[in-house]
């Protein structure tokens, strides 16, 4: 909260029609919008943006704009705000908004199980190779988990989420964490071992970053977890920690290996 304090006290020293006042309420706005899972006053925003004269102002609301539309039902909306910004890039002349532009494409084709979301990740991987990113860095080796998940290479997975981690501790991400463990339990998920983490589940809370973040700093701590009660995960606001997306992202897209075929078959239902 102090932070978004901050940002309206400067915001109220600045005249509406600077730049940077578009900037700072399109942040306000997507910070607003992020914790309630809704996205109608960054869009807003975002429109001003549009019709404003700063490429930089476009390209900040387009990425936060991304960032609040975490539903199923936006993948379409996130693909096109996530090429707008790759093409806003050549006006700002920002790496980081070409790289966040291509980032965001890869992981919505993915999404969308566009068998051609790989030519996106290469792309990306070419770009990161002339000149590393932390941030997008952090995100293609989530991507590479994965990938070797849907394969069926388990062990590879694995052995990637631990480089995953390191990548997000590097990155300053706060939520490399909970990223780590939800790549561990998917894995053991398929594996049929999900029964292992039990402890850890318990011990760390890990349920609480699923579930509860980003709204933990606006609530009571929860119980530990238990049964969900039917129909709980359609109620439940869309945001960035839901493990339904990491599983799913996993069996979209391509046709995987006769293991990844294997491994559906045989894993376990709650």
């Amino acid at each position: 909260m102090l932070f978004e304090e901050r940002l309206a006290h400067v915001l109220s020293r600045l005249d509406a029609r600077d730049p940077l006042a578009l900037r700072i309420r399109a942040r306000l706005a997507g910070e607003d919008d992020y914790v309630r899972g809704e996205h109608a006053a960054i869009l807003a925003v975002l429109g001003e943006a549009r019709a404003a004269a700063d490429p930089v102002a476009l390209a900040e609301a387009l990425s936060i704009a991304h960032h609040c539309l975490l539903g199923p039902d936006h993948v379409q909306l996130r693909s096109q705000l996530a090429v707008e910004l790759t093409k806003v890039s050549v006006r700002t002349q920002r790496r980081s908004d070409l790289l966040m532009g291509l980032l965001w494409q890869t992981v919505d084709s993915y999404s969308a199980g566009d068998p051609h979301a790989g030519r996106l990740l290469s792309e990306l991987r070419d770009h990161l190779r002339e000149r590393y990113h932390l941030a997008a860095g952090f995100v293609v080796s989530a991507i590479e988990v994965m990938l070797a998940i849907r394969a069926g290479h388990l062990d590879d997975a694995e052995s990637l989420a631990v480089s995953c981690a390191k990548s997000g501790a590097a990155a300053g991400d706060v939520d490399n964490e909970w990223w780590s463990a939800a790549q561990l339990v998917t894995v053991r998920w398929y594996q049929g071992r999900l029964v292992e983490l039990l402890p850890m589940l318990r011990d760390r809370w890990v349920f609480r970053c699923w579930v509860f973040r980003p709204r933990l700093r606006h609530r009571p701590a929860p119980a530990p977890p238990g049964p969900a009660p039917p129909g709980a995960a359609s109620q439940a606001p869309p945001d960035t920690t839901n493990l339904g997306t990491t599983c799913d992202t996993c069996r979209a897209g391509s046709p995987r290996s006769p293991a990844a075929w294997d491994i559906e078959n045989k894993r376990y239902h709650y």
